[in-house]
């Protein structure tokens, strides 16, 4: 599925047997690492919700919680087919995700497995808890 940002920008959220990912929809010039995904409130809470239903769907036995080691933690991801690290984080002062791609030539952005998922979702769900 797909969210748009306010100014245009779009995040594809995909899910596979094992992994669900962040992917850009349209290929960036070189040098385009940094992205912040600024979405409307309706629009955050619709992608909040979808990545709430993905991932149950890959991991049914999926328990949010937050993060107990490095292993868990989602601000840092490394991807095994570029050798290179990304990050993650959630806005708390918009609606919002800022991410830095591994890989300039490849439109992933952030690939999530089952324990860094309980941990974004664990924090979205208390982002949620404070509006």
């Amino acid at each position: 599925m797909i969210f748009t940002t306010i100014d245009g920008l779009g995040l594809a959220v995909k899910h596979k047997r094992a992994s669900v990912s962040f992917k850009l929809i349209k290929d960036f010039p070189v040098g385009n690492d940094k992205f912040d995904f600024k979405f409307d409130k309706e629009t955050f809470k619709e992608l909040c919700d979808h990545i709430k239903k993905v991932s149950l769907e890959v991991w049914p036995s999926l328990k949010p919680k937050d993060a107990t080691s490095e292993a868990s933690d989602y601000a840092e991801f490394y991807d095994k087919v570029s050798d290179n690290n990304g990050s993650l984080g959630i806005s708390r002062y918009y609606h919002g995700l800022n991410i830095n791609r591994p890989y300039l030539s490849q439109r992933l952005l952030y690939r999530f497995n089952k324990a860094k998922m309980q941990c974004f979702i664990y924090d979205l769900n208390k982002l949620e808890e404070m509006e």
